[in-house]
């Protein structure tokens, strides 16, 4: 195996003396093993074994690991899966360090009849040597994630729990630690509680939420979702006016100590007919009113006193789909589109940037905050192509907006604050 060629094989290998597969156990044995890494002996076992191919999962030692961080220098990791039972599993890993105490994860997991669970652990004694960056002294994670999923009165229903804590805010940095439950990136803590229930024309969604950010280290590094709740219905289904949709979110947010913000956000979405030309244009009229409500404390940039805002928008999207078969098993589609779009009324200063792309610029809302609405009179060109044959698909789509003037209180970072967007 050439590992030096486009790294398709492992850096490492191992050889021996003499190989048996017994059938029976559906186990590999092997005599005088030589464990290699690119190349280089690195360690020598007398006697080695392991499942064959066609065994699902087995107790035992996992294929070890080396790696170098800067902070910590070099680790070894040598990870044990212990299959308890046929729903139930647990992967042991104890990373031994050539210049600190082992860090020791444990990884169970669980599934019962509808639902699963995962419970993510680590502890090290720490350090052993500190410095001005880095301190001594005993670290910890757990993280449990529980998901259920149940049918009852013909609704479909999911129960989701997730429990995330950590001894140290520079903990899962240092020891880059990487699992199904835990990322060494993440600069926030989530713990939350949810619930939904979805029925044929309607669904409801309740959560609460606690963040907690690690850039912090105070009290206001906390910040409180309770409750986040969401109830959409289909009110009005028929083809003589189209679908008529209704979406409202209750929101308490709470950051910062003293910073509260109250939401109540209705938006209702109307979406009338297709229309089919007989030169193969398709087009449909659509719209959506938002209504909003807010009352906030000690946040910047909204009203003190309790708000109640309303904004809409009107659309009409026009494409006509244009086909030209190569063969029988290939197929190019291109797809021009074009959307007028006209929202009156003012819209607020938008805070975030959010930018547009192929997948939301021939939305009729744009603006990247939910309680807020892009105004004003415009125009988005734009196509869709695909290349479509048994192999394989190969497809992208471009679009620009043109706006009739400068909208300033949308964010320089999307581009619709001018009268030409980018194209994306």
């Amino acid at each position: 195996c050439n590992y030096r060629d486009g790294d398709k094989c492992p850096p490492w290998e191992f050889t021996a003396r003499e190989m048996n597969h017994d059938v029976a156990k559906k186990t590999i044995y092997y005599d005088n093993v030589l464990i290699k890494i690119y190349n280089v002996p690195v360690m020598y076992l007398p006697y080695f074994f392991h499942p064959d191919p066609t065994v699902k999962r087995r107790s035992g030692f996992l294929t070890p690991s080396f790696k170098s961080v800067k902070s910590l220098g070099a680790s070894t990791t040598i990870p044990y899966f212990y299959a308890i039972n046929d729903d139930k599993d647990l992967t042991i890993s104890n990373k031994i360090f050539m210049e600190h105490h082992p860090l020791v994860l444990a990884e169970y997991r669980q599934a019962f009849k509808d639902s699963n669970l995962v419970v993510d652990l680590g502890y090290t004694e720490g350090l052993k040597k500190s410095d001005a960056k880095k301190d001594t002294g005993k670290r910890s994670h757990g993280f449990l994630k529980f998901v259920k999923n149940f049918k009852k009165n013909n609704r479909s229903n999911e129960f989701e729990l997730n429990l995330e804590n950590i001894s140290n805010r520079k903990y899962l940095k240092t020891y880059k630690i990487q699992t199904d439950l835990v990322n060494s990136e993440e600069n926030t803590l989530e713990n939350y509680l949810k619930f939904s229930s979805s029925g044929e024309n309607d669904f409801f969604g309740v959560e609460a939420t606690v963040f907690e950010s690690l850039k912090k280290d105070n009290s206001e590094k906390y910040e409180y979702i309770l409750p986040n709740a969401t109830y959409s219905k289909n009110i009005i289904n028929g083809d003589s006016i189209g679908y008529i949709d209704l979406t409202s979110n209750f929101k308490v947010r709470n950051s910062d100590t003293n910073k509260t913000e109250k939401t109540l956000i209705n938006d209702f979405s109307w979406n009338y007919k297709d229309f089919f030309f007989k030169n193969g244009l398709k087009s449909k009229i659509f719209s959506e009113i938002k209504n909003v409500n807010y009352d906030s404390k000690n946040i910047e940039k909204l009203k003190t006193e309790q708000t109640s805002e309303v904004f809409g928008a009107l659309g009409y999207l026009s494409e006509i789909d244009f086909y030209k078969d190569i063969d029988e098993d290939n197929r190019h589609l291109l797809t021009p589109k074009i959307l007028l779009r006209y929202a009156p009324g003012i819209m607020k200063q938008e805070t975030d940037g959010g930018r547009i792309n192929n997948l939301n610029i021939f939305n009729l809302n744009r603006a990247s905050s939910k309680d807020n609405f892009e105004n004003g009179l415009s125009a988005t060109l734009g196509f869709d192509y695909e290349i479509d044959n048994k192999e394989r698909k190969f497809s992208f789509s471009g679009g620009q907006v043109i706006n009739q003037k400068e909208n300033k209180k949308m964010s320089s970072e999307s581009s619709l604050n001018e009268k030409l967007s980018d194209f994306v």
